[in-house]
């Protein structure tokens, strides 16, 4: 049997720290505790959901700042104010 993928506690705090960074409402932002092969980034009603990838996170976690700019509808989840 495989062994359970997880995401480290330190990079689920890196994710939220970038997406704190861009002003989005921390309530609105979903990080999944289960890492995806590439990562992904999407949109989904209220929310943005991330799953990081489940390798070479320190460079998917560079570029996630300019990944979550291009998202259309993000701009929707920022902190009012």
């Amino acid at each position: 049997m495989a062994a359970l993928k997880v995401v480290k506690p330190a990079d689920l705090r890196r994710a939220l720290e970038i997406t704190d960074s861009l002003g989005l409402h921390r309530e609105a932002v979903r990080v999944s505790l289960e890492p995806k092969p590439a990562g992904t980034l999407r949109i989904a009603g209220p929310h943005l959901l991330i799953s990081l990838p489940e390798t070479e996170v320190d460079v998917w976690l560079a570029g996630l700042a300019a990944r979550v700019a291009a998202v259309e509808g993000v701009g929707a989840l920022k902190r009012s104010g």
